[in-house]
């Protein structure tokens, strides 16, 4: 929605960062400005809070992380570093798309309450 020819992008290797500039320069041709202004106006973040059985839950919808939107959290992200995101997020549960890569963990909180 910025028509930014940056996207902040962290990326790992040179390929990776031509392909993001090749992505950006597509993205910024494409998309009309308004869809830009449509695409400023959704939240950062959409929380949901459900309860299974007696257990209350909070689901976190992101498109990079709950820090950044453009943050990558890939596979091989540290479990530690990733609980920590969560418990700052007060999230139980964090869907996100930004890395393009589908994959899902179940990590280990060491809290016996929770999944």
């Amino acid at each position: 929605g910025r028509n930014s020819d940056e996207c902040g992008c962290a990326y790992k290797t040179e390929e990776e960062k031509a392909n993001g500039a090749v992505s950006i320069s597509l993205t910024n041709e494409l998309i009309s400005d308004k869809n830009r202004a449509y695409l400023r106006t959704l939240p950062a973040h959409i929380r949901v809070e459900f309860q299974l059985n007696e257990e209350k839950l909070n689901l976190l919808l992101v498109h990079g992380s709950p820090r950044k939107i453009n943050e990558y959290l890939f596979e091989d992200r540290a479990e530690k570093s990733l609980l920590r995101i969560m418990e700052d997020a007060d999230a139980d549960i964090m869907c996100f798309g930004h890395t393009h890569k589908p994959y899902h963990r179940i990590l280990n909180s060491g809290d016996a309450e929770k999944p």
